[in-house]
């Protein structure tokens, strides 16, 4: 049980530094790629979010430090404390991140280009996702239906929190 424990909590903490290092990275190269980014948005989406790009950039950074602090809130809350729920916060936060690695591909190939996140999503978030995955499968026992489940309410909450994250920072701006 101590190497489980040991494990569990380089992973909480490796899962928040790859979270940061992550976000750094969209936000340089968001601020980078720009034009890049507007110019491949469809056109109904580009009318609707303007092109003032100072205005942009700072959602976007107001966007990331929430992005970022939430990983950091998820790891102090679950830190030490290898309880089966906090295995599965655990597990859904490092599929989140799987997913979130995987949307960067996607994105890169609507861009053309490497799209802000593109390089540690590949490089850190997807084999994290995999690796915390695999360390949960190792020392958890849960049904292929609980699985699948854990799945589906990771990419919801991906979804659902990048809506709300972008709109949470869209608050933030317009109280300033």
């Amino acid at each position: 049980m101590m190497n489980i424990n040991r494990s569990y909590n380089q992973l909480v903490g490796l899962l928040s530094v790859i979270c940061l290092i992550h976000n750094l990275e969209e936000w340089y190269l968001f601020k980078v790629k720009f034009s890049i980014i507007i110019n491949a948005l469809p056109v109904g989406l580009k009318g609707s979010i303007g092109n003032d790009q100072h205005f942009l950039i700072t959602l976007f950074g107001v966007a990331i430090v929430i992005a970022t602090a939430i990983p950091f809130v998820v790891a102090i809350y679950i830190w030490n404390k290898p309880t089966i729920l906090n295995a599965k916060i655990l597990l859904v936060a490092g599929l989140i991140t799987l997913v979130n690695g995987i949307s960067h591909i996607s994105s890169s190939f609507m861009l053309g280009t490497v799209s802000p996140g593109f390089i540690t999503g590949v490089t850190l978030c997807i084999p994290s996702g995999i690796l915390i995955f695999e360390f949960f499968r190792r020392n958890f026992t849960i049904t292929l239906r609980n699985y699948l489940l854990i799945c589906l309410l990771a990419i919801g909450i991906f979804i659902v929190g990048l809506v709300s994250i972008w709109g949470l920072a869209y608050l933030v701006i317009s109280l300033f």
